[in-house]
């Protein structure tokens, strides 16, 4: 069964108030979520959130733990997408299917 940590994942965008709340705060939770999903799969990350700057999730590279792939949440076109490096993106309403993705590359 797959953790529910906030509303934000609700396919129902109609019912939620997205620009009312706090960038900062929306992507906290998405980055939260990912790494829920993470670990729901045996697979740990680091959420960072350095006081007033962004929240980033460090996950480490199965093969080399001491590189780490920053994944960050950012706003597109009023829609919010998990980014990465090499230009990889999923949206934020398929926390799973980023977590998948995000497993894939690290475990190569």
């Amino acid at each position: 069964m797959e953790p529910q940590l906030i509303q934000l994942h609700n396919p129902d965008r109609q019912r939620l108030n997205v620009q009312q709340r706090s960038p900062h705060l929306i992507r906290f939770e998405y980055l939260g979520a990912l790494a829920l999903a993470l670990g729901a799969r045996s697979h740990t990350s680091l959420l960072l959130h350095p006081g007033r700057s962004e929240a980033v999730l460090l996950v480490p590279m199965i093969k080399r733990p001491r590189t780490r792939i920053a994944v960050g949440a950012a706003e597109s076109n009023r829609r919010w997408l998990y980014a990465w490096h090499g230009g990889h993106w999923h949206s934020t309403d398929d926390v799973v299917g980023a977590a998948l993705r995000l497993i894939d590359i690290i475990t190569r």
